[in-house]
């Protein structure tokens, strides 16, 4: 089987993620087959197929934000500087770099990956926003 003809179990690796779990549990299950013999002939890890038969659910997304403490004081003070910010001209703009140092030498603690976050999730909502105020219409 693993010579000249692709198996079927390689054929189900392209396959969709939720197929491929499946087909895991499966030959686990149904065909007795050892996690070790699994991963040898999928070509993965054999956690990942310890992990994908021991869990039930395959959900690895986040759907509710967490809380940011660090973030809850300098949420204002970020969209404030920010909006000052886009009203500049373009040599006088500030970078992110720099709005970062600003809002840290004024005590904040957090890290400039959340101050990104901060930054991306407040020009997404005015991004949102100004679209809907801009629609074209073609006669």
């Amino acid at each position: 089987m693993k010579f000249g003809k692709k198996s079927i179990l390689q054929e189900e690796k392209k396959g969709d993620r939720d197929g491929t779990i499946q087909l895991y549990k499966i030959l686990y299950f149904n065909k007795d087959k050892s996690q070790r013999a699994i991963s040898k002939e999928m070509g993965i890890h054999r956690a990942t197929v310890k992990r994908a038969i021991k869990n039930p659910e395959q959900k690895y997304r986040m759907n509710v934000d967490r809380d940011k403490p660090v973030n809850g004081d300098f949420k204002k003070r970020i969209k404030h500087l920010l909006e000052y910010n886009s009203k500049q001209p373009k040599n006088q703009k500030l970078t992110k770099r720099r709005i970062y140092e600003l809002i840290c030498e004024e005590g904040y603690k957090g890290s400039y990956s959340s101050f990104t976050y901060q930054r991306k999730k407040y020009w997404n909502s005015v991004n949102v926003s100004s679209s809907k105020k801009r629609q074209i219409f073609c006669s």
